[in-house]
């Protein structure tokens, strides 16, 4: 039928701007990650150091960074990321060197700490932890809940990786948090995700003194990049035209022969 094949071509047009979710893992460097779209800095100061990026810490408690998850396919279902670091000084020579990176919905954020060790300067353990922040979103205020995990050697100038993974339950998120796998902590907390609230990923220093060198950041579930449009062709676009007109030139045949 002369309209079928008139319409073909722009069938398959519609097809070509088909779009779909890349597959995680998703991975940035330490230098990529703090530019991607939408990061902010809160509090602190920032080196880039090759691919990797310093953060030094000024205020108690403060984000230092927070990257907005907007403009990625998110599934609050489960979100899993990996962070690597290396462990530095302080401004002071002394091995204190503790973090929290996590999700926060704008009401409270789901992650895990990563402290040194009381009993040992080259040991290192984690905490997963259920925060309140303050109203503006900057500093951490309430533990809402917390676990830790087992100690593990890690003497400054090593380099380790975090996983930390949410998993949203019928009871609250359950938050899990590791090094290198040898030592977690997990916690189910008593609330999940703001249903209306948008998620971002957030770093938070502990103390001014503190300096701290991330590597890179891995999503491994639950946040892709959106798949850019596909750009027609112009064999597309030529077969799209040629099908317009044969449209027109079957309404106008169409008409002739009613009248």
């Amino acid at each position: 039928m002369p309209f079928v094949k008139a319409a073909l071509p722009l069938l398959s047009l519609v097809f070509l701007f088909t779009t779909a979710a890349s597959a995680t893992p998703l991975s940035f460097t330490g230098a990529e990650f703090i530019n991607l779209p939408g990061v902010s800095f809160p509090s602190g100061t920032r080196t880039i150091v090759g691919d990797s990026v310093r953060f030094d810490s000024t205020i108690d408690n403060a984000v230092m960074y927070r990257l907005p998850l907007d403009g990625f396919v998110v599934d609050r279902g489960e979100i899993s990321f990996s962070l690597s670091f290396t462990r530095l000084l302080t401004d002071f020579g002394s091995v204190d060197f503790d973090f929290y990176v996590g999700i926060f919905d704008g009401q409270s954020a789901f992650g895990s700490f990563f402290i040194n060790s009381d009993t040992a300067s080259d040991r290192a353990l984690v905490r997963s932890r259920n925060y309140e922040l303050t109203p503006d979103e900057t500093l951490l205020s309430t533990i809402l809940s917390g676990n830790q995990g087992p100690e593990v050697f890690f003497p400054a100038g090593q380099t380790r990786q975090t996983q930390v993974s949410i998993t949203q339950t019928p009871s609250g998120n359950n938050v899990i948090g590791s090094i290198n796998g040898a030592g977690g902590a997990t916690l189910v907390t008593g609330n999940s995700y703001d249903p209306n609230g948008s998620l971002s990923l957030i770093l938070v220093g502990n103390q001014p003194f503190e300096n701290y060198l991330f590597n890179s950041l891995t999503f491994t579930s639950g946040v892709a990049l959106p798949e850019p449009q596909a750009v027609p062709e112009p064999g597309a676009l030529a077969g799209l035209g040629f099908g317009l007109l044969g449209l027109c030139g079957f309404i106008q045949r169409r008409r002739r022969t009613i009248l």
